[in-house]
């Protein structure tokens, strides 16, 4: 009877000791980053942006560079971290009526522990304009602060 109870651990400690090493070596392949933009500061020339059912839409680079563009006049940083996206006359689009969508992009982001957020209000970026806070927890102690290290995309339907 022992030596069925010693063989039944045996299997058991070897399951085990399989599984740890093979999630290991999962863990391991996901540490393993995805490229990023090494300098976002000089992106490649703006391209336009294929959104078909978009008034506006666009791919930023962290610092404010236009990357993918439909609908997008220009976009400003007011401050660290505010950026104010004016959308083209052509678009008609009202700023005050209007709902963007906003989103982190990790190609274009220098770091992991971002957000990018739509600000319908006190933004600083005044009317006729969407304003967009991005944020970063370079710490990794869940304190954000203003960053200009986040790209972002912008819709507006």
């Amino acid at each position: 009877m022992s030596g069925w109870a010693f063989t039944r651990n045996t299997l058991s400690i070897a399951a085990i000791a399989s599984t740890v090493l093979s999630s290991s070596m999962v863990l391991a392949a996901a540490d393993t980053a995805a490229p990023r933009a090494k300098d976002s500061s000089s992106p490649p020339p703006a391209v336009t942006a294929e959104a078909p059912f978009a008034r506006l839409a666009g791919l930023i680079a962290a610092g404010g560079k236009i990357i993918r563009n439909k609908g997008i006049a220009s976009v400003t940083r007011i401050a660290t971290g505010v950026y104010c996206i004016k959308p083209d006359a052509s678009t008609a689009i009202d700023t005050s009526k209007s709902v963007a969508v906003v989103s982190v992009e990790y190609y274009w982001s220098r770091f992991n522990e971002v957000v990018a957020q739509w600000s319908s209000q006190g933004s600083g970026c005044g009317s006729g304009q969407f304003g967009v806070i991005t944020l970063g927890d370079f710490n990794l102690n869940a304190r954000y602060s203003a960053s200009n290290d986040v790209g972002f995309s912008i819709y507006v339907p």
